[in-house]
Formats: structure tokens, sequence, C-alpha cells
């Protein structure tokens, strides 16, 4: 009865273990990192300090928005001349004289307002009264300074496209292309103006990207 009994177990030893086996050899290691990962037993990304990097955005960005706001500023005053003489603008030409002054005024506004707003938050930051980690630099910006980090971002990016379309419309007017001339030189002005007008959108739509 004992090797009967012996006889019995023996089977269910190896069967046993072959089962494991099998098990262990289809089970992948990706299969099992699969598994993990669904089953929410992945590592969390670590967290990092972004202080550097919050004194860096607020205070460089105020360079290049010094630089727009001083350019817009001495723009404003150069088709002075013109703006007086205009009884002998045409219709456009008066329009388009206006949009380059609407610009310039709005170019220099938003990067007085971009200076601004980034030196309040840059003290702000001199502080230190916030938590300075997160995964990006970009969600610790959002979550301690969404307001200033969104109305810099706005402001510059607004103020450098009124300062391209003030320069496209200097380009129409500086080189007369807006006139009608009765030598010829109409496709030749269009060519121009539509050459304009690609660089300005080429330059805008980089700006976006």
């Amino acid at each position: 009865s004992a090797r009967a009994a012996s006889g019995f177990q023996l089977p269910k030893a190896t069967t046993a273990a072959n089962s494991a086996s099998k098990l262990s050899m289809s089970i992948s290691p990706s299969s099992i990192g699969g598994l993990l990962i669904r089953g929410g037993a992945a590592a969390e990304p670590a967290l990092q300090n972004f202080y550097g990097d919050a004194l860096g955005y607020f205070g460089g960005i105020r360079i290049p928005a010094s630089f727009l706001a001083g350019s817009s500023l001495a723009a404003m005053f150069i088709f002075k001349t013109k703006a007086n003489n205009g009884g002998e603008l045409s219709t456009l030409e008066r329009r388009v004289l206006g949009f380059y002054h609407f610009n310039s005024l709005l170019a220099f506004l938003l990067s007085l307002n971009t200076i601004a707003s980034a030196t309040i938050a840059h003290t702000a930051v001199l502080h230190g009264r916030f938590n300075k980690m997160a995964e990006t630099a970009y969600m610790m910006m959002r979550r301690e300074f969404e307001y200033e980090f969104v109305t810099v971002r706005w402001s510059f990016l607004c103020s450098l496209f009124c300062f391209l379309g003030m320069i496209a419309s200097r380009l129409l007017i500086e080189f007369d292309l807006l006139k009608k001339d009765t030598n010829g030189e109409d496709s030749k002005k269009q060519e121009r103006n539509c050459f304009v007008g690609g660089v300005f959108s080429w330059c805008t739509g980089h700006s976006l990207a």
C-alpha cells in the first residue's frame, strides 16, 4: 500500500512541475512589463527642482521684449510727414498707414506688459514661497504661476506678431508697392506684394510652431 501511495503521488508532483515550467515559458518579460503597467505598478516619474528654470524664463524673456518695445516706439514716428499729408495718399495707402501705426502702438504696449509681468513674476520667484518640485518645468509654471506664465507668453507672442505686421506694412509703404503705375509695372508690384505677404506668413507660422 505504501508503494501504491508513493506511486500515486509521483505523477502529481511531476504534473505540477511540468505545468509550472510551461507557465513560466509562456509568459515573456515584455508581457510581464505590460501587465505591470496595466495594473498600475509602473514607477512614477521622478520629481525635479525647476526653481532655476522659472527664474531663467521670467528673467530672460524681458530682453527680447525690451528690444521689441524700443523698436516699436521708434517706429511710431517714422511716417509722421506722410500721415500729415494724407491727401496725397490713396485710400489703400491710408489704410495701410493706419494699420502700421496701430500695430506699432499695440506692439509697444504688449511689450511693456510683458516686461512688467515678467518682472513681477521674477520677484515672486525670488521669494521662493512655492512648490518647486514637478515632473516638468511647464507643469510647475502652470501650477504655481499660471496667470503670470500665460500673460507673459500671450503678450510676447502678440507683440511679436504686431511687430511683424508693422514691418510688412512699412515695406509696402516705403517701396511704393501700393501705387498704380501706367508703365506696365503693376505686375511686378503684385509679385512684390505676394512676396512680402509670403514672408510675413512664413514668419508668423514659424513663430507659432
